[in-house]
């Protein structure tokens, strides 16, 4: 399975490639992240390749990238957000590359057009059992809820 395309459209060159070379770095997540510095670029790796969330900076210009054609947008914001980037979810740009890896991945899997469990291609069920007592036969008593549930 091809990894979905995260696209990462700020005018800071360093931010853009340092974020996206942490996050491919990182074999769990099932994007390919890319940086962009210019709008001509990524335009023309959009008119070739789906791309499936675009992060952009709050400087950018939002009619732009709206044509794009990102299944979602998400706003990398330095502070206040503007008026025009205020319908889209928000992530702020200097923190750790992990807390803006997790706040994205909630805001692309709280997105309304996504089915649940369906992140990598496939319908999953989590189930948890805890105790804090030791062998009280949590193992036992998990996985028979996974067999009773398919």
């Amino acid at each position: 399975m091809s990894k979905r395309v995260i696209a990462v459209y700020d005018l800071e060159e360093n931010y853009g490639d340092r974020f996206a070379e942490f996050v491919n770095q990182k074999k769990q997540i099932p994007f390919e992240v890319l940086a962009f510095t210019s709008m001509e670029h990524l335009k023309e790796y959009a008119d070739n390749r789906k791309i499936d969330l675009i992060l952009i900076g709050c400087e950018i210009d939002m009619e732009e990238v709206k044509r794009l054609g990102a299944a979602q947008i998400i706003v990398l914001a330095e502070g206040a957000m503007s008026a025009d980037k205020e319908p889209y979810s928000c992530v702020y740009k200097y923190q750790s590359a992990d807390n803006i890896i997790r706040e994205v991945m909630d805001c692309y899997c709280a997105a309304a057009d996504r089915e649940e469990g369906q992140l990598l291609g496939k319908k999953s069920y989590v189930a948890a059992v805890y105790s804090p007592v030791s062998r009280c036969l949590k193992t036992s008593l998990a996985l028979t809820m996974v067999f009773m549930i398919h």
